[in-house]
């Protein structure tokens, strides 16, 4: 007999909006604000390629990057820095909803190393309030 494994309602949802929320009008907005368009490529027959492709400024360092190579990120972070993990799971959940479906004053394009050093200090500030709240 096979057992089935009961998902966590909480993550479960939390990742849906996740996915819903790449397509929120405000986010496709603050990613086209700002851009700056790259040359266009020469087809091989020598006309104009015309795929427009744009590159996008880090908020952090200030250098200019490809689309694929930028993130955006929360200014103000979803998850609060200082979430001691004591919210039920329907709050949390609203609280997430509401801090995902932001507007476009709530976004900043970082580059990846960027987001991912401002994300990772977010994270440890975290963990250390969740073991000083134990």
């Amino acid at each position: 007999m096979i057992k089935k494994q009961t998902p966590n309602r909480k993550s479960w949802v939390t990742s849906q909006l996740r996915r819903l929320s790449m397509k929120w009008p405000p986010r496709g907005r603050a990613m086209k604000e700002g851009r700056r368009e790259l040359p266009r490529k020469i087809n091989k027959d020598g006309t104009p390629s015309k795929m427009i492709n744009y590159e996008h400024q880090c908020k952090h360092c200030e250098k200019w990057f490809r689309a694929k190579e930028i993130e955006l990120d929360h200014t103000i972070p979803i998850v609060d820095v200082k979430y001691d993990g004591s919210l039920s799971d329907e709050d949390f959940i609203g609280r997430f909803a509401t801090g995902l479906l932001c507007y476009e004053d709530n976004f900043q394009k970082l580059c990846i190393p960027c987001h991912t050093a401002k994300t990772d200090q977010e994270r440890e500030i975290r963990i250390n309030t969740k073991k000083s709240v134990k």
